[in-house]
C-alpha cells in the first residue's frame, strides 16, 4: 500500500486553493463598471491566448445530402469542412413553416457516442426548431458519424469510446504544441461560419448550448466568438479547484493550457464574454459539483450587477443526476426563447428519429469518404514539419531551453526525514528516506541492502547507483539484484494513489490518476514531467552534493524521459542506463494509439527535442549511456 499516495493530490490541491484566494481577492477589488470591464476584458485576452484559433474567414465549404420531415419541422443533413479536407456531419433543423428572419441556436453535444443523433439531444434541437428556431447540431470528433478509429484494430484496445479517442489525440497533439480543445473549437466556430451565411438566419439573435462536453464547448464558443449573443452551457460549469479536491480527472479538451496558471478559474470563461445573456445549468447530483455552479454564478452576479445587467445571468439547478433532463431542456428553451423574443410554445411530445435516418454520410462515417482528412493525418503531417526544422542545439543550449519549458527554476538539496525501514525478504531492506524536493511535495528514496540504516550512507569513492522505476521501486527491487539508492518521483511506488481512481487501478488508463495529474500541471502552466525531473535532480543532489559527477542512474520504462532530461540538466550524473525505453517520441504520434503516457512529455515537445537528440546531447556532454 502506497504510504504517501496523498502526497500529489494535495500538492495540487492546495496549488489550486492558493490559485483561488488570490484570484478572491482580485474580484473582490472590482468593485465600479471600469473595474469589471477590465476584468472582463483580462479574462477575454487570457482564454483567446489559450485556445489560439487558426484564421479563418467565409462560409466553410459544405454540401447538403438529404433531408427529414418531422412534425412541423424538417432536417436538412449537411457535410462541411471545418479544416481542408476535414469533414463535418452536421443535422440542421428548421421550423416547417418560415417567415421572416429565424433566430439560431448553435447545439453541442456531450460525449454520447451517437452524437447529434443522441435522444436527448434531438429532443432539445425539435423543441427549439418548433419554437422558431434554426439549430444546428454537429457531431464532434470521435462521435456520431465521426468515429477516427473505426476498422483500425490496433486502436480498439485504447480506444474503446468517444472520450478515450479524446484523450489519444489530446495527447498527440500535445507533443506537437496543438490543444484539443482547440480543434473542438474550432469545429464550432466554423459551423458558426456556415449557420450565419443562410439567408433565414437572424444574425443579432445567434445562441449555443450544449450539456457536459457540449456544456464546456458552449463555454468555449460563448468565449471565443463574438457572433454569439446568448449561451446556456449545462452541466459543466464548477471550480477547477472542485474537481482537484473532488479526484475528478478530466477530458482533453478540458484543460485549456496555463488557463490557470495565474489564478484563473473556469468561470472566468463566462466573463470573457460577460455581460451577455447566461443560463448555467446544473444538477442536483452532478460530478460536475453543483456547490461550484453555485459559487460561479454568484461571481457573476455581482459583476452583472456592478455593470447594470443582473438580470441578464441566471442559474438553475435540475434535482436529478449528470444529463440533459427535461428540467433543463425546458428551462434552455425558455431562456432562448426570452432572449429571442420568440413565443415558448407548449411541446406535447417531440420523437427521435433512429440514427440511421440522421447519417448524412451513406455508411455511418465521414472517415469512407475518399476526400476526407483523419485527424491524424494533420498531426504526422505537423509533427513532421516540426521534426524536419528543429534546429539540433549544442547540449549546454539544449539544456537551457528544456529548463524553461519544463519550468524548472532552481532545485535545491532538498531536506529530508528518516523512516522506518522496510524488509522486501531475503534479508534485503529498503532503508527509506522521504525528501522535500519542493514546497508540499515528497517522495521516497530508499537504499536497498542487506542491512538497516538510519541515516543517508556515503561513498568516499566510487559511483552512487540510483535507480528510477518504471512503477515502483520496491516491486522492482524487492529481490536485492541492484543494491544502492532507488527514487519513487512523483506519482509512482509510495506516492502512487489509491484514491484519484475509478475501478481497477491502471496506471496507463486514460481516466487514471497518471493522466489526471498529468491534466492538472497543463492547466497551472507547469509540465508534469517537470515535477518529475526536479525529484530526480533533487535527489542526485542531495546524494552527490561535492559538485562531482559521480551518479549511476538508471532508469525502466516511465522513469527513462525523466531520467534522460534530469541526466542532461543536472551536473551530477556520470552514467545512464536505460531498460524498457522508448525508441522516440515521434513514434507517439506516428501510432494510430499508444499507451505512451501524458505525463512524459510537455506542450510542444516534438519542436524542442526528441529522445535521439537527448541520447546525442548526453554523450556530448560526457554521461556514458548504455541501453538494454
Amino acid at each position: 500500500m502506497a504510504k504517501f499516495g496523498d502526497v500529489v493530490q494535495e500538492f495540487y490541491v492546495e496549488r489550486f486553493r492558493a490559485n483561488m484566494a488570490a484570484r478572491a481577492d482580485r474580484l473582490r477589488g472590482v468593485t465600479e463598471p471600469g473595474q469589471a470591464r477590465a476584468y472582463i476584458e483580462d479574462a477575454r485576452r487570457r482564454v483567446r491566448q489559450s485556445f489560439q484559433l487558426p484564421e479563418h474567414s467565409g462560409e466553410p465549404v459544405a454540401r447538403m445530402t438529404g433531408r427529414l420531415q418531422g412534425n412541423g419541422f424538417t432536417v436538412e443533413k449537411l457535410l462541411y469542412e471545418s479544416r481542408p479536407g476535414y469533414w463535418v456531419s452536421a443535422n440542421y433543423y428548421l421550423p416547417e413553416k418560415v417567415a421572416g428572419k429565424l433566430p439560431a441556436v448553435l447545439f453541442v453535444c456531450g460525449h454520447s457516442a451517437t452524437g447529434k443523433a443522441g435522444d436527448t439531444y434531438q429532443m432539445a434541437a425539435q423543441a427549439l426548431a418548433l419554437c422558431g428556431f434554426a439549430v444546428l447540431i454537429p457531431d464532434p470528433v470521435g462521435q456520431g458519424e465521426r468515429g477516427q478509429f473505426r476498422n483500425i484494430p490496433e486502436a480498439e484496445a485504447l480506444c474503446r469510446n468517444c472520450t478515450h479517442e479524446h484523450n489519444m489525440y489530446g495527447k498527440q497533439l500535445l507533443l506537437t504544441g496543438a490543444f484539443f480543445g482547440t480543434w473542438r473549437a474550432f469545429d464550432a466556430v466554423r459551423a458558426l461560419d456556415w449557420l450565419l451565411a443562410r439567408p433565414e438566419v437572424d444574425s443579432t439573435r445567434v445562441g449555443v448550448t450544449g450539456n457536459s462536453g457540449g456544456g464546456t464547448l458552449t463555454t468555449y464558443v460563448n468565449a471565443l466568438d463574438d457572433r454569439i449573443t446568448m449561451a446556456a452551457p449545462c452541466c459543466y460549469i464548477t471550480r477547477w479547484w472542485r474537481h482537484v479536491e473532488n479526484e475528478l480527472p478530466v477530458d482533453a479538451e478540458q484543460t485549456p493550457p496555463g488557463l490557470a496558471a495565474a489564478g484563473g478559474e473556469m468561470a472566468d470563461m463566462l466573463f470573457a464574454a460577460a455581460p451577455r445573456p447566461l443560463l448555467i445549468c446544473g444538477q442536483r447530483n452532478d460530478f460536475f459539483d453543483p456547490r461550484g455552479t453555485l459559487e460561479c454564478y454568484d461571481e457573476l452576479r455581482r459583476v452583472y450587477r456592478i455593470l447594470g445587467r443582473e438580470n441578464e445571468v441566471e442559474c438553475f439547478i435540475g434535482p436529478v443526476g449528470h444529463g440533459l433532463s427535461t428540467h433543463l431542456r425546458e428551462r434552455v428553451v425558455a431562456f432562448f426563447c426570452r432572449h429571442a423574443g420568440v413565443e415558448l410554445r407548449e411541446i406535447s411530445s417531440v420523437a427521435p428519429f433512429p440514427e440511421k435516418e440522421l447519417w448524412c454520410t451513406p455508411a455511418g462515417n465521414v472517415c469512407d469518404l475518399p476526400e476526407n482528412r483523419r485527424i491524424q493525418c494533420f498531426v504526422r503531417e505537423r509533427a513532421a514539419e516540426l521534426i524536419r526544422t528543429r534546429e539540433t542545439l549544442p547540449a549546454p543550449e539544449l539544456a537551457r531551453k528544456l529548463r524553461s519549458c519544463l519550468k524548472l527554476g532552481e532545485v535545491a538539496i532538498p531536506n529530508y526525514r528518516v523512516l522506518r525501514s522496510r524488509p522486501a525478504g531475503n534479508e534485503v531492506r529498503f532503508s527509506r528516506f522521504l525528501l522535500e524536493t519542493e514546497p508540499g511535495m515528497r517522495v521516497t528514496l530508499s537504499y536497498v541492502d542487506r542491512g538497516e540504516w538510519f541515516h543517508l550512507p556515503e561513498r568516499e569513492t566510487g559511483k552512487i547507483p540510483l535507480y528510477l522505476p518504471h512503477q515502483s521501486s520496491f516491486d522492482e527491487l524487492a529481490d536485492g539484484s541492484r543494491p544502492g539508492f532507488a527514487l519513487d518521483y512523483r506519482g509512482v511506488g509510495e506516492s502512487m494513489p489509491e484514491g484519484c481512481d475509478q475501478g481497477k487501478r491502471d496506471f496507463f488508463g486514460p481516466y487514471k490518476f497518471d493522466y489526471h495529474f498529468a491534466s492538472l500541471g497543463l492547466l497551472l502552466g507547469e509540465p508534469y514531467l517537470g515535477g518529475r525531473v526536479r525529484d530526480i535532480m533533487a535527489a542526485c543532489l542531495l546524494l552527490n552534493p561535492e559538485g562531482e559527477g559521480r551518479i549511476a542512474l538508471t532508469a525502466r520504462g516511465v522513469g527513462v524521459v525523466p531520467g534522460v532530461l534530469a541526466a542532461l540538466l543536472s551536473d551530477r550524473v556520470a552514467e545512464l542506463q536505460l531498460l524498457d525505453r522508448p525508441e522516440s517520441l515521434a513514434e507517439v504520434v506516428q501510432a494510430e494509439s499508444t499507451p505512451f503516457p501524458q505525463s512524459n512529455m510537455f506542450p510542444g515537445m516534438l519542436a524542442v527535442t526528441d529522445l535521439p537528440d537527448l541520447y546525442r546531447a548526453l554523450r556530448e556532454k560526457g554521461v556514458r549511456l548504455s541501453g538494454d
